[in-house]
Order: C-alpha cells, then structure tokens, then sequence
C-alpha cells in the first residue's frame, strides 16, 4: 500500500474543525483535553458529549456525532451524526495518512 495511517489528534481536531463548521448544531469543545486513541485502522477524539471517528479505509471518513448524554453514560443517546468523506489528497493535507515511497529494486 502506497500510503501508511498517520493519524494525530491536531490534524484530526483541524479536519472535524473545518466540518463541524458545516453543520449549525455543532459546536466542537475548544480544549484540547480529549481522549485521542488510534489503531491501525482507525483514530478518534473523545469529549464527554461529543465523539469524533475517522477511518481511512475501505473508504475514508469522518463520523461527528453529539450526544444527548455522555458517552461513558449506559444510556447512550446520539442527538445529531453527520459521516464526511474525503480524497487521499485531502488526508494528506491534513497530515492523517503519509505516502510511502516506494523501494525500486535493483536489477
């Protein structure tokens, strides 16, 4: 695979920045006090009412979703859910995916 996962908590918070700005409902916590955790697959924020997800494959996209509730609260209740999808020249922009170069081999 040419590209590698490379996801960081100031490129995903800039990414579900500039959307969240798309939607009147939301209105992402300012304190970079969030819980980032990340996988080989996938990366997410955590804020007490709100959660970010964001999975580059099979397709790449960000999920928003404000709750009703805490997330840590049994009773989950999602108020709003919006799923954005990007190119990989945009996760590039942002820094969530790097280009790996490819090793030409010798002959």
């Amino acid at each position: 695979m040419p590209y590698r996962f490379h996801p960081t908590k100031r490129g995903l918070y800039k990414l579900a920045a500039e959307k969240a700005a798309e939607l009147s409902w939301l209105e992402l916590p300012k304190s970079s006090e969030m819980l980032f955790e990340h996988g080989k697959h996938s990366a997410w924020l955590l804020w007490p009412y709100h959660k970010i997800y964001f999975t580059p494959s099979p397709y790449p996209l960000l999920a928003v979703e404000q709750y009703g509730d805490a997330p840590s609260d049994e009773a989950k209740c999602v108020r709003q859910r919006k799923v954005f999808n990007f190119s990989l020249a945009d996760l590039q922009a942002y820094g969530l995916i790097k280009e790996v170069p490819s090793k030409e081999s010798c002959l």
